[in-house]
């Protein structure tokens, strides 16, 4: 009997969803897990036990009840009472769990660390960290590791073949190999071989796989085309992109490099000039954005201290 069923009951569980009984029978676990473990207490944090194998797959329990969430939200609630070091140790010790979550958790998930570290004014060990996550993820959000999983569980789906989804707004490498089928064996005659770029670049400019099932699969393409799968698969390996479509692209990485430069200019406020740093990130952004009379009187403060803020 499955989780929902022993809390619903059997009959119950096409009916309707109770989401108050699944949030209280969720709560009952997220209490049952804090009485258990101290997370009050930076010993008590410390001693919070990593596993030592990946669990397996499973869509339950809920990601709430997971000890490494319910640590990122004490996280929190320590923050906002102050206490920086307790949220910094649980969000250390949440990052040393994540690992071997069935969740899939994301660079960003573990990044909250480094912010909380930079808020702390404890720079080093944000660099070091920082530096740990990028030799772990690189440019992508998952790892590697992850993605090669994520290949193997499309391979044992009972189809050779997986669906790359198409996307406005990717690279000129990209848009070569989006929006197609290909059979992860390179076995098929009727599809291309899965690419090597894709295995090298899991993910790459958002660029999302599903398995697919020749012959009962729909497919259409990221125009809302009605074309032959096999046909569209082996077209040209070329970069097709519109010119709105390349537009995008070249406007996102502009972007990307701004919040960058940003966000590079604010870390050196709060580590060098805290005095004259404002309180958030997103401050910063608006002073700077309107050029305002205080932001210009900062970048002359900073100048005649030896710094320059990247553009």
């Amino acid at each position: 009997m499955g989780l929902l069923e022993k809390l619903f009951g059997k009959k119950n569980v096409n009916k309707a969803f109770d989401i108050d009984k699944y949030n209280r029978a969720n709560q009952k676990q997220i209490d049952k897990i804090k009485s258990v473990y101290d997370m009050d207490s930076i010993s008590g944090i410390q001693a919070i036990p990593v596993p030592t194998a990946k669990e397996p797959p499973e869509n339950l329990p809920a990601v709430v009840v997971k000890v490494e969430y319910i640590l990122q939200r004490k996280a929190t609630e320590h923050k906002k009472a102050g206490r920086m070091e307790l949220a910094i140790e649980c969000l250390k010790k949440s990052n040393e769990i994540m690992p071997y979550s069935s969740v899939g958790y994301l660079k960003k998930d573990y990044e909250r660390l480094v912010e909380f570290l930079k808020q702390a004014g404890r720079f080093d060990e944000a660099r070091a960290e920082q530096e740990r996550l990028d030799s772990i993820f690189g440019d992508m959000q998952i790892t590697k590791e992850e993605a090669a999983k994520m290949r193997s569980r499309n391979a044992n789906s009972g189809t050779d073949l997986v669906h790359v989804t198409g996307h406005l707004g990717c690279c000129a490498e990209c848009a070569k190999y989006r929006d197609r089928i290909y059979s992860l064996s390179g076995a098929s005659n009727k599809y291309p071989p899965y690419p090597q770029f894709l295995v090298e670049n899991e993910g790459h400019c958002g660029l999302i796989e599903y398995p697919f099932y020749d012959g009962f699969s729909g497919f259409r393409t990221m125009h809302n085309g009605d074309v032959d799968p096999a046909a569209y698969s082996n077209r040209p390996f070329i970069d097709d992109r519109t010119g709105d479509e390349r537009a995008r692209y070249d406007e996102s990485q502009r972007k990307t490099r701004e919040e960058a430069a940003n966000r590079k200019n604010y870390d050196l406020l709060r580590e060098l000039f805290p005095d004259l740093a404002p309180k958030s990130f997103g401050g910063y952004v608006r002073m700077k954005n309107a050029n305002s009379p205080n932001f210009q009187s900062i970048v002359s403060k900073v100048k005649e201290a030896g710094y320059f803020f990247e553009e």
